[in-house]
Parts: C-alpha cells; sequence; structure tokens
C-alpha cells in the first residue's frame, strides 16, 4: 500500500499519505469507542461475519508481535486484535444435514465453518436446501421444484427478510416477493407460504443464537483477561455493530440483545449492548489516522 501511494505521488502528481491501515472489525471497533469510551469490541455480520477485541498487551504471548518491541514496553497497554472469528466454531456448534450438505459441496469446506452457519452468505442457501427437501420429499409444491430456485445461493437474505418482516395474516407481501423473484406459474398456497416463513423463522432464530453465544464468548474472555473492565465504574460493555445482517435484517439486532442479556445475566457479567457503527470502514479509519498522527506529534 505505501509503494501504491508513492507510485501515485511521482507519476501522478497525487498528494497522497499513507498513515493507517484496519481491516473492517478493527476499523468498527475505534468508530464506536470514538463515541462511546464503553466499547471493548465489535462485530461485522453481513454476508460474512468478524470480530475485534480490544485486550491487555499481557495476555498475548509475545510472539505475537513479531518485530514490535513497544509490545515489552509499558508504554502500550491494551491491543487490538483481529479476531477472523468466522473460522471458529468447527464441532462447537449443533449442526444439521443442510449444513454437511452446504459445507460437503462448498469451494473451501471447513474454512469458515461458523461463517457457513450464520452469516447471511449462507442463511438463505440453508432455507433453499431445505426447500429443496421439502418438494423432493413432502410434496411442496406439488413436488416440482421452481427451476430458479434449483441454483445454489439463488435464495438470499433479501427474501428472508421479506418473510421475516411480514406480518400479514395471508402473508400476501411476502408471497407476491416470492412468486415474482422466483417467476412462479401461480402463487404459492398459504400453507406453502406458512411452512416457507416457519423454515425462515427457524434458520434466522439458529443464526441468531449463534451469533450471541460467539459475541457472548468474546466477552466472557474480555472479563477473565481484563482486569480494568470491572474496575472502570461503567456499568456496561459496548459492542459496535456494523454489516447489512446485523444493522437491517428485520429484528436482527433486537433478539439477538434480548438474548445476550439472558446469557450474561446468568454469567453474573456486565450488561452488554449491541450499539449500531454503520459507516465504520471510513470512520474508523479516519479515528486511526487521527492516533496515528497524534502519536507523532
Amino acid at each position: 500500500m505505501s509503494t501504491i501511494g508513492e507510485d501515485s505521488r511521482t507519476h501522478g502528481n497525487l498528494n497522497i499519505r499513507l498513515d493507517a491501515i484496519v481491516n473492517d472489525s478493527s476499523a468498527a471497533v475505534l468508530s464506536r469507542a470514538y463515541v462511546d469510551p464503553s466499547t471493548r469490541l465489535a462485530v461485522i455480520l453481513g454476508t460474512g461475519i468478524n470480530a475485534a477485541i480490544h485486550l491487555p498487551v499481557s495476555s498475548l504471548h509475545p510472539s505475537k508481535f513479531g518485530a514490535r518491541q513497544f509490545a515489552t514496553t509499558m508504554e502500550t497497554s491494551h491491543v487490538l486484535v483481529n479476531t477472523e472469528l468466522s473460522m471458529f466454531g468447527k464441532r462447537a456448534f449443533p449442526t444439521t444435514r443442510w449444513d454437511e450438505h452446504l459445507n460437503a459441496h462448498h469451494i473451501l469446506p471447513d474454512y469458515q465453518p461458523m461463517e457457513y452457519l450464520l452469516a447471511g452468505g449462507y442463511m438463505g442457501e440453508i432455507v433453499r436446501l431445505i426447500i429443496v427437501e421439502a418438494v423432493e420429499t413432502a410434496g411442496l409444491f406439488d413436488g416440482s421444484l421452481p427451476p430458479a430456485l434449483s441454483i445454489p445461493f439463488s435464495l438470499d437474505t433479501r427474501t428472508l427478510a421479506a418473510f421475516e418482516a411480514d406480518n400479514y395474516p395471508n402473508l400476501s407481501p411476502s408471497c407476491i416477493y416470492f412468486q415474482k423473484e422466483f417467476h412462479l406459474r401461480a402463487p404459492p398456497t398459504p400453507a406453502e407460504m406458512g411452512f416457507i416463513r416457519q423454515v425462515v423463522l427457524a434458520v434466522s432464530r439458529r443464526s441468531q443464537g449463534y451469533f450471541t453465544a460467539a459475541i457472548h464468548a468474546l466477552s466472557s474472555l474480555l472479563h477473565d483477561l481484563d482486569d480494568g473492565i470491572m474496575q472502570n465504574g461503567l456499568d456496561h460493555i459496548c459492542i459496535g455493530c456494523d454489516g447489512s445482517v446485523i444493522n437491517k435484517y428485520p429484528g436482527y439486532m433486537e433478539k439477538s440483545q434480548f438474548l445476550l442479556d439472558e446469557l450474561v445475566h446468568a454469567s453474573g457479567q456486565k450488561r452488554v449492548v449491541l450499539e449500531s457503527a454503520g459507516e465504520s470502514a471510513v470512520l474508523g479509519a479516519g479515528v486511526a489516522v487521527g492516533m496515528a498522527n497524534a502519536a507523532e506529534s
């Protein structure tokens, strides 16, 4: 990146200076912490999932810092850690035959097990696989699968969100959307629509449950490793949240907060609060640059 900046100045007469590089989850921590100093974690949940956590330097082995000798001095007390959360979770959560099918047919099986179970890029595919099986074994759509639904990953979270938000007794809005999206010759029956909505709700609730479990594990780690959390006078820890699923999928953050409250209460920890950190990639990078410039001066 630094070389690109140098080339731009040399050949394009552009005034570019690289002051900081941050990834998505770290940027979310910085952007939310800028407005709420209780922020210690951030999560990105959209097509994929990732998280970053603010930990004491002493909690990490010196080898993690490589040539950055500041880790062994008293100048830096904490470090921002990108967790690559998507890669955890293998054999940690219950799975179904549809999960196993998705993983087995993925171009990178077992590579991001948590992401495959709960992220927006895969929720729709799990619903699609259940629909395919219901057509083949239970006579859904009179046993005839609409051609558009035979394509892997053709059913995305926009369709799930339409069902999730549909509170009409006859599900007419989502029925119109579904028929148009998948080119059905006739609208699905009320029973078929009810079945699909039940599947959507089950998949989204599972996603929220697994997401909450992962976040609670990270907040518990924070409590275990950072004594300052219990002594800083704050009555809660904030988690900055960015990504299309956590911020835009109907009810996702609110239902996840409810589950998180139950877990935190049972464990006797400080309350953990999910807060939106929209546009964090831009804002977090700006905060990082400001911090870098302040450190230089």
